[in-house]
């Protein structure tokens, strides 16, 4: 009963969500968004419709200058879970975290000389399929968003979009997504 890749739906075509832009309420400030997903109401006894994602595009905001005295390291960290941490930050390891981005810089403001060393860049892709098209199964209704820093002195924003297809699996495995995801 249906393909291998999208359980039926022949859903092929891949679409994008762009989430609203993530700002911190204040500088270095924890911050969470709510991302509603598309829902497929059509479901019968055996299987139902969920959101499978492929890919998520990151767009961090730039750190700012290194005007502290002395050296110091300024992070801004991106996640993307099943689950609404608020101001907890999230964590890798947690089966609810889908996948986090991290942008970082060391440097030094001295009157020896003033160096920084900004680690990554400020748009990042996150490939989520595991190889072969298939990515990864969300059963919950909302994904949600978190921004954290430290050192930056600054209110940092970031804008992500999520592509994603639909997929059909079976009510168990759906009910122990949902399970593990929240």
């Amino acid at each position: 009963m249906g393909d291998q890749l999208t359980g039926g739906t022949k859903d092929v075509n891949p679409q994008f969500i762009s989430a609203p832009t993530l700002a911190q309420s204040a500088a270095d400030t924890t911050t969470s968004v709510e991302v509603p997903l598309p829902i497929s109401r059509i479901a019968n006894s055996t299987r139902t419709t969920v959101v499978e994602l492929l890919k998520v595009f990151v767009q961090l905001s730039r750190l700012p200058a290194i005007a502290a005295v002395g050296e110091s390291l300024d992070t801004e960290t991106m996640a993307l879970s099943t689950v609404n941490r608020t101001t907890t930050n999230a964590v890798l390891n947690d089966s609810s975290t889908i996948c986090m981005v991290d942008l970082s810089q060391r440097g030094a403001f001295t009157a020896g000389g003033t160096y920084g060393n900004t680690m990554a860049s400020t748009i990042l892709t996150v490939d989520l399929t595991d190889g072969a098209g298939h990515g990864v199964l969300i059963g919950t209704d909302s994904v949600f968003l978190q921004l954290q820093s430290s050192g930056t002195g600054a209110a940092n924003s970031a804008l992500v979009k999520l592509l994603y297809r639909f997929k059909t699996i079976g009510m168990f495995e759906w009910i122990g997504m949902v399970q593990s995801q929240s």
